[in-house]
């Protein structure tokens, strides 16, 4: 009975113990893991604060780099902004030298124009002297060449001379004319003979009307001498008016022909 009771007192009390030491345990477990976790805490804190302060410090990099960015940008566009008034300026000079080598060349075209202008002037003044005195050569040739026709007309031809009488205004009878006219024919034949028709009116009346009715007189006679066929190619025709009177009134109203 005894040995009973101690082993009962031996089995509760070591039932005791390992309840309290199990306690023990548990206490010592559930301290250590609120240890765990304010280690944890603290840990996950110190960690939040330095990621904090890394994020605070990337965030500082951050606008740091892009301040730089910024300032490298300003830096380029004003490097470029340098670079562009630069080559704008180098631009405008070469346009400049442009515009004055422009500027020379047509001061030059325009001298050359000027020269040119004045080379043609030359050149027409030239042409025209040469013109004129080739115009002048040929008239002398061919004054010359009327001269000797008019020369040989006369070697071919009878020097005569012949008048006609019985004018009573600017025409005479034509019995008066008709043996002249003949004779003028018979005379210059088919040769051109040089012949002079000069008209004469006697003092009765006005001078102004005596020299017009000489001056009448002679073209009719020309026109007489014309419709007979006579050559009047070398034929000079005039009036003289009251000049080389002689003998009666009636005897100066005539018309000499001269073939020469």
């Amino acid at each position: 009975m005894k040995l009973i009771s101690s082993t009962l007192f031996v089995t509760l009390l070591a039932s005791t113990t390992f309840s309290l030491a199990d306690n023990a345990i548990q206490q010592t477990k559930a301290t250590a893991l609120e240890r765990i976790e304010i280690a944890q805490s603290a840990a996950a804190d110190e960690i939040k604060k330095k990621a904090m302060m890394l994020a605070e410090e990337a965030k500082k990099a951050m606008m740091m780099a892009e301040e730089a960015e910024k300032k490298a940008m300003m830096a380029a566009e004003g490097e470029d902004k340098k670079k562009a008034m630069m080559m704008a300026e180098e631009t405008k000079k070469k346009a400049m030298m442009a515009a004055e080598e422009a500027k020379k060349a047509e001061m030059m075209a325009a001298e050359e124009d000027k020269k040119a202008i004045m080379m043609a002037e030359e050149e027409k003044k030239k042409a025209m002297m040469m013109a004129a005195e080739e115009t002048k050569k040929k008239e002398m040739m061919a004054a010359e060449e009327d001269k000797k026709a008019m020369m040989m007309a006369v070697e071919a031809c009878d020097a005569a001379e012949f008048a006609v009488t019985g004018f009573g205004n600017a025409t005479a009878a034509a019995d008066s004319i008709a043996d002249v006219v003949m004779k003028v024919k018979e005379l210059s034949g088919d040769a051109a003979c040089a012949i002079e028709i000069t008209g004469y009116s006697s003092k009765a009346g006005p001078k102004s009307v005596n020299m017009a009715l000489s001056e009448e007189r002679a073209e009719w006679v020309k026109g007489e001498l014309m419709s007979a066929g006579v050559d009047l190619s070398h034929t000079m025709v005039k009036g003289a008016g009251e000049t080389g009177q002689f003998g009666s009134s009636s005897a100066n109203r005539r018309v000499m022909i001269s073939v020469k």
